[in-house]
């Protein structure tokens, strides 16, 4: 048998194989050992800065945002419970209008009563404000349905949003349709026999508004959606599944609300020449399809006279085509007392001798300390008056301190003049400028002469308020003519 030999060339594959995986063996091991050092130096970094913070105040934290968001909640639930309460009061007010005025209007249009409205009358008051029941009715069920069930994840966008939609037709055909249905109820408000209509609708146990409130009362509530949709979307955290959807809705909502803002406005102001045509005892500002009703308030009117009188106290009301005053009585009744023409009319501020003479009169009332004003400190306080004064704002202003306390006083106005024209049929007057206002500045003859109305107002504000719409009006009728 042949021995092996020792010596006999014997294959290197085997040991070359063994050789290169023990050293791939070690680059792994070096590389999964840079790798795992390299893992549990960040770890560290990561275990350094998380006990860096305090645990109380991130615990704190956490509940404070928890607290927060189930505030918010809290609140928006409260919010929809308000919408369905006044939501349901809506409604209520919109059917005891129908149930109490439109089901007894029918009898009253019988031969036998002889009454001076027709059929067509019934449609033109009632069905603007009947076709608006249906919409709110299913939203004011689904507001329920909704609030039955309600939990913090709930969702309410697609409510507002299905409103939205509804609300578009029935709303814009009732604010097309109210210069005809208020110009309608005035003309019925001046025959006996709606008035006796109105007489028989009247319940002892339930007294009902003014038959005018119901027509207007949808005017004021379109806002409230405006503003509970974009409430709705603030109290919504923005990791809520309803929160883009509430931003979406809310936008449209307040764009639509600033597109029809100007025709509600328009209505409202509409809808207050008939409410202070009924007021005004004897007025001449009917109810017509142009008029407006632009501003009113109580002022005082100065007589260039006594200037320091502030006794006639007077309600002025500010059309977009005339400019009235009245008194009102002890019974609260306003009485008609005259106009001011705004034709070619011209504005200017008060006369700053009337207003040193308001000023100087309040000073020696009012002076600290309850003494009389010296000669000199009149003096001394009527020069720091002027330096104070502005001339764009036609006020008289100071500033006087006792005990600590600063009180300002300021005199505001303004003053009008206007051409008072007569022509034959108001010479026939026994006092043709009777009712008119102010004083005559000019009396070249009896015919023609310069009126100046002067009027003091309590702020700056509502002397430029005045004044901003005396300009508008009197620019409107000048160039009219």
């Amino acid at each position: 048998m042949m021995e092996l030999s020792l010596s006999s060339p014997v294959s290197d594959i085997g040991s070359a194989s063994t050789s290169s995986s023990s050293q791939s063996m070690s680059f792994y091991v070096d590389q999964t050992n840079d790798s795992y050092h390299q893992l549990m130096d960040d770890l560290s970094i990561i275990d350094d800065i998380y006990n860096s913070y305090d645990h109380e105040q991130l615990n704190l934290a956490i509940d404070n945002q928890v607290a927060y968001s189930t505030k918010n909640g809290a609140l928006k639930q409260q919010m929809v419970q308000h919408l369905i309460q006044t939501e349901s009061q809506f409604i209520d007010d919109l059917y005891t209008f129908h149930t109490h005025f439109a089901t007894k209007m029918p009898h009253f249009q019988l031969q036998k009563n002889k009454l001076a409205f027709q059929p067509a009358d019934c449609g033109v008051l009632f069905n603007p404000t009947s076709n608006l029941i249906s919409v709110h009715q299913t939203l004011l069920g689904e507001l329920q349905q909704r609030l039955s069930i309600y939990g913090p994840t709930q969702i309410t966008s697609d409510i507002f949003h299905r409103f939205f939609d509804n609300m578009n037709s029935v709303y814009i055909s009732y604010i097309n349709s109210f210069s005809a249905t208020l110009l309608t109820l005035d003309r019925l408000h001046k025959t006996n026999a709606f008035i006796k209509y109105l007489e028989s609708c009247q319940q002892p146990d339930r007294p009902l508004q003014e038959f005018g409130y119901y027509i207007r009362l949808p005017l004021t509530r379109l806002a409230v959606y405006t503003q509970t949709v974009l409430q709705c979307m603030q109290l919504t955290e923005p990791g809520h599944p309803d929160y883009n959807a509430l931003v979406q809705i809310s936008q449209h909502y307040k764009a639509r609300q600033q597109q029809w803002q100007a025709l509600i406005d328009n209505c409202l102001s509409h809808y207050r020449v008939y409410e202070c045509f009924r007021l005004v005892q004897n007025s001449p500002a009917l109810v017509t399809p142009t008029r407006r009703l632009l501003l009113h308030s109580e002022l005082i009117h100065i007589d260039p006279s006594t200037p320091t009188d502030m006794s006639d106290r007077r309600i002025y009301i500010l059309y977009n085509d005339m400019l009235i005053f009245c008194k009102q009585q002890k019974d609260q009744k306003l009485i008609y007392k005259g106009k001011v023409i705004l034709d070619k009319t011209t504005i200017r501020p008060m006369d700053t001798k009337i207003t040193n003479k308001i000023y100087e009169k309040h000073q020696k009332a009012t002076h600290p300390s309850g003494r009389k004003l010296s000669l000199f400190g009149m003096k001394k306080q009527q020069q720091h008056h002027h330096q104070s004064s502005s001339d764009t704002r036609s006020s008289a202003s100071s500033t006087s301190s006792g005990g600590g306390n600063t009180e300002e006083f300021g005199v505001y106005g303004l003053e009008l003049y206007f051409q008072f024209v007569l022509d034959n049929s108001v010479l026939a007057y026994s006092n043709p400028l009777n009712g008119y206002g102010g004083a005559v500045i000019s009396n070249n003859s009896s015919s023609d002469s310069i009126r100046r109305h002067i009027l003091r107002m309590k702020t700056l504000e509502e002397q430029t308020l005045w004044t901003t719409h005396l300009q508008q009006v009197i620019k409107a009728v000048s160039t009219a003519r």
